[in-house]
């Protein structure tokens, strides 16, 4: 087989390895997406956004929101509950911070967690009264 030849079959290799592999993740994200989908919100709270995210090693949503209960709004990031468990609040609060929606001065105090609420965790941040 001549170089030219071999580099040939190399790139359209290359090229079917890659598209796999997207093929593959789009796939993967839209599981995620899908497992999700069951997120509850409570009754005064209108979700005005929402999206998948990988932080850490985990799938993560993040929402943003507004409650008219409390007359405030803020963001979230959903987490699987089963997926950590095993972090102490503390934990779960700096890994949150390295997301980009969340500062990384952000106080412990104010984050809020519910943990194993129908199979998630919440951590609440930046919230803002309105």
């Amino acid at each position: 087989m001549s170089t030219k030849l071999a580099k040939g079959v190399f790139r359209i290799r290359a090229r079917v390895s890659i598209e796999s592999l997207q093929k593959s993740s789009i796939r993967n994200m839209r599981d995620q997406k899908k497992e999700f989908d069951k997120v509850p919100v409570e009754d005064t709270t209108h979700v005005l956004a929402k999206g998948m995210d990988q932080l850490g090693g985990y799938s993560v949503r993040l929402e943003s929101w507004f409650d008219t209960e409390y007359n405030s709004g803020g963001k979230t990031l959903v987490f699987k509950a089963e997926e950590v468990e095993h972090l102490p609040d503390n934990e779960l609060f700096a890994l949150c911070r390295t997301h980009r929606a969340c500062t990384n001065d952000e106080p412990d105090e104010d984050f809020t967690i519910t943990r194993d609420s129908k199979g998630f965790t919440f951590v609440n941040f930046g919230m803002e009264r309105k």
